[in-house]
């Protein structure tokens, strides 16, 4: 689909995503909150299932009785009616955003979607926006070909960002460290798995610290290849600070991804662009893409 397309997909739904109840203290303790006409619901969140940006909120609706209780009427319980509640809330915000925004910014090729992490204080937030520096600026800065970041919009009460990129080459260049980051953040887990399996066998400590230091340096080894690859795609004469700088983009989105980061391309973005992100509800089935990467070296 493309943006046209997503945008008038938003219009012609967003009136029937809205969901009230009323307490109905004569039906049930346990679930005395009543949600009436929700097919109507159900269908407009099918019909809007298509968009990426509310998959993972549509995704967590999946569990409620919304979608597992077929009937047009509803009795929930205080957990379940709250739930339901703040995650409609969710996916209308996503969704208007959407429509007062992304028309205006563009190339969609050109941008990518970025989910924050939970940051509880200002601290935490610097953190982030500085381990963001590191993963998105500093590549960027790198491919001289006129692409810059901005941060477009930002919307209110929500974590998503619209950041632009200056030029689809830029946009590429970061699903595919984001992608790395994956394999690399699926690889660092592995290897946390050995080592507890390791110490629970009571091996003397040499040969421990031997297994461990060798888990180590494959997981190094993996950053490092992804890293090559990416900069082999990307620069003709490729300087190892650069490959160094990729790493380091690498490892930030790899860190971010374990506090909740999530990387989209943007409604109306092209298939080319939007297969290059990995599904982040299977980033623990994900593969590395080196052959790919490599045979597809001129793309960029």
């Amino acid at each position: 689909m493309n943006i046209r397309e997503y945008l008038t997909l938003v219009s012609d739904n967003l009136q029937q995503v809205a969901f009230a109840t009323h307490y109905d203290h004569n039906y049930s303790d346990d679930k005395p909150f009543l949600a009436k006409d929700v097919k109507s619901l159900r269908r407009a969140l099918k019909n809007l299932s298509v968009i990426p940006i509310i998959k993972p909120e549509l995704d967590a609706l999946q569990s409620t009785p919304l979608f597992k209780d077929p009937q047009n009427k509803l009795y929930l319980s205080h957990l379940e009616n709250e739930k339901i509640h703040d995650i409609i809330l969710q996916i209308r915000s996503g969704l208007n955003y959407l429509l007062r925004s992304v028309e205006s910014y563009g190339n969609p090729d050109s941008l990518i979607t970025v989910k924050l992490p939970e940051a509880k204080t200002f601290e935490d937030m610097s953190r982030v926006c500085n381990e963001l520096k590191k993963a998105i600026d500093v590549p960027i800065n790198d491919l001289s070909d006129g692409s810059q970041v901005n941060i477009l919009t930002a919307e209110s009460g929500s974590v998503w960002l619209i950041v632009g990129l200056g030029l689809p080459t830029a946009a590429i260049l970061i699903a595919k460290l984001y992608y790395a980051s994956a394999v690399v953040r699926k690889k660092n887990a592995e290897c946390k798995m050995f080592e507890a399996h390791a110490r629970s066998l009571e091996l003397k400590n040499d040969a421990l610290e031997s297994l461990v230091a060798a888990q180590k340096a494959h997981t190094s080894s993996i950053l490092q290849s992804e890293a090559e690859a990416i900069a082999n795609g990307v620069h003709s004469d490729t300087d190892p600070q650069i490959v160094e700088r990729l790493k380091m983009s690498i490892s930030s989105f790899s860190d971010l991804m374990d506090k909740g980061l999530q990387l989209l391309p943007t409604p109306g973005s092209s298939d080319e662009i939007r297969q290059l992100f990995p599904e982040n509800t299977s980033l623990n089935l994900i593969e590395s893409s080196i052959k790919q990467i490599s045979k597809g070296a001129g793309d960029l």
